[in-house]
């Protein structure tokens, strides 16, 4: 028996075996999206350090994971994907150790 949303649309099982299957994305996602909280409560170290976890964390998992299982961080070749996202998330690490913050 499949559980249907209240507004007719799609089934909810479904929906959660899509997210299911999107996995690495939405935990890189949801890492960053907090981040961006922290920073916007003034938190601008703590905040920059999630974020630049959440692409390095991005950055292997596109490294270790085939094209089909990484999902949405597959944009384009693996090799041009982790370079990018490790080299971003590298960036950004540098900019909160030398962030001031009052």
């Amino acid at each position: 028996m499949e559980v249907v949303s209240h507004r007719g649309g799609a089934p909810i099982g479904r929906a959660l075996r899509a997210v299911a299957v999107e996995w690495p994305f939405s935990v890189v996602f949801a890492t960053a999206t907090i981040a961006v909280i922290i920073v916007s409560f003034g938190a601008l170290k703590h905040g920059l350090v999630l974020l630049a976890s959440a692409l390095l964390l991005g950055s292997v998992l596109r490294f270790v994971l085939s094209p089909a299982r990484a999902g949405l961080l597959a944009v384009r070749r693996r090799g041009v994907d982790v370079v990018t996202m490790a080299l971003l998330g590298a960036l950004l690490l540098l900019l909160a150790l030398f962030a001031d913050t009052v």
